[in-house]
């Protein structure tokens, strides 16, 4: 292997490595329910975009349902309606 690129690749696992480590000390900090609530409302006010866009499966699937029927009587309607008047 050229030179260059071992010393490169040597650079790139060393910050692989470094990262990993940060990581690792940063998930075994222990936070109380307030700095997690804290750090969840920090996160919202930073991105309520993404935050209002984030639901559960579990809401998401009748609503998409419901929505899904709607849609298709309103569909069903007008072309029955169409039909009606071409008669």
């Amino acid at each position: 292997m050229r030179p260059d690129l071992a010393a490169r690749k040597k650079r790139m696992i060393d910050q692989i490595l470094t990262a990993r480590a940060q990581g690792e000390a940063m998930s075994k900090e222990k936070k109380s329910a307030a700095d997690q609530v804290a750090d969840e409302a920090k996160r919202r006010a930073l991105n309520p975009l993404a935050s209002r866009q984030t639901i559960s499966n579990d809401q998401a699937e009748p609503e998409f349902q419901e929505n899904h029927k709607r849609l298709r009587a309103d569909r069903q309607a007008r072309e029955s309606a169409a039909l009606k008047a071409k008669k």
